[in-house]
């Protein structure tokens, strides 16, 4: 997961989230919205941190995950020891949509497993009672 912050076209607000997809998140907000957003920084961190951020400035908050933007706000956020730039934060999702679609396909897989020893595990157990 990762954490965003996105400016908006007038540079006075500021939207505060969190996705497994910021590429993809940053496609559905820009879709939907008149102007042009721009992605001002990424950052490891799941929604523990963004709804610590959202605290953190619940004085600037104007609706859902948006909140007034300025500059000095993020000189207090407590942010891992590198934030993502433009251009890192573009290459960085490209990778994790790579490496996400592998994650997942892994995670089904293994789930499946899981749920196939399981059910062998009452099948057993199933048995061995009726027997009794």
């Amino acid at each position: 997961m990762a954490i965003y912050l996105i400016l908006d076209h007038t540079g006075t607000r500021v939207k505060i989230g969190c996705a497994g997809n910021v590429a993809a998140r940053f496609a559905a907000l820009e879709a939907t919205n008149a102007h042009s957003l721009t992605l001002l920084a990424i950052f490891d961190g799941h929604y523990k941190e963004e709804w610590a951020l959202h605290r953190k400035f619940t004085d600037r908050h104007l609706h859902s995950e948006w909140f007034r933007y300025d500059p000095s706000m993020l000189v207090g956020i407590d942010l891992p020891p590198h934030v993502w730039t433009e251009e890192e934060a573009a290459f960085r999702v490209r990778d994790r949509q790579k490496w996400g679609r592998k994650w997942d396909e892994d995670r089904k897989r293994r789930w499946g497993e899981q749920m196939r020893t399981r059910f062998a595990e009452k099948q057993a157990a199933l048995a061995v009672s009726v027997a009794a």
